[in-house]
């Protein structure tokens, strides 16, 4: 179980999140709304100006990277290392998170296979694309199956096929898993088998949606709706 206490930090105001043992949780709003601060602060890679993360029952201490081999976490930015090729990086992390060499080796030809990678074996990851790039954080992140996934738009930079393979391999094979998904893509999320929309809005949150019904669905588009409609404002000066 994860509890997010009154935190606050920039882009977030006293923000009260519980999330439950194998809940699906999507974070939802405008850039700027705080969805990848939450998303820092739920893997320890921020530490709020004040108010607490608990993950099972201890709270995250700064610096503290005793959850890391619970958790399972992909970044908008991810860090790689650019001067490895995609499995030895992969066994590189592996290594780190004390996978053992026979769960590594079919696990890894597992992720190739549904990342789409294999074609990029032979790669230095520095010369792969933003997509192949995502792809590869995804894959660390699933090596060592983590009991949470913490995912910062982990479908912006996938090709479509690669996204709904994703989803689809998320929803059906990770019932007992706990998500924490910050993304714009509605559809995807919905792949995936979210069980809660977290509407953010300025640092805040708005609303805390249960996704089991149509009426849900119709508040979380009216709620997307609602900022993407709105308008840049040309300024005077250009003509």
């Amino acid at each position: 179980m994860v509890y997010l206490l009154g935190m606050d930090r920039i882009f977030c105001t006293k923000i009260n999140l519980k999330i439950n043992i194998g809940e699906k949780v999507a974070l939802l709003g405008p850039n700027g709304a705080g969805k990848s601060t939450i998303a820092l602060l739920s893997a320890n890679f921020l530490f709020p100006n004040s108010g607490q993360v608990i993950f099972n029952g201890v709270a995250y201490k700064r610096s503290s990277s005793l959850h890391r081999k619970k958790i399972g976490i992909v970044l908008t930015n991810p860090y790689l290392i650019d001067k490895m090729k995609v499995e030895e990086y992969w066994r590189f992390v592996g290594g780190v998170l004390e996978v053992s060499n026979d769960i590594l080796n079919y696990r890894i030809l597992d992720l190739f296979e549904l990342l789409n990678l294999s074609s990029e074996k032979g790669k230095m990851i520095g010369k792969l694309s933003q997509g192949s790039r995502t792809k590869v954080a995804i894959g660390a992140a699933l090596l060592h199956n983590p009991e949470m996934l913490l995912f910062d738009e982990p479908f912006s930079n996938l090709d479509q096929n690669t996204s709904l393979k994703l989803a689809a391999f998320l929803k059906d094979n990770s019932a007992s898993k706990t998500f924490l998904v910050a993304s714009h893509n509605l559809n995807y999320l919905i792949s995936m088998g979210i069980d809660r929309f977290v509407l953010l809005e300025n640092g805040r949150v708005v609303k805390d949606v249960p996704y089991n019904d149509q009426s849900s669905l119709e508040m979380i588009h009216s709620f997307i709706n609602s900022y993407e409609k709105k308008e840049f404002h040309r300024p005077d000066w250009w003509r």
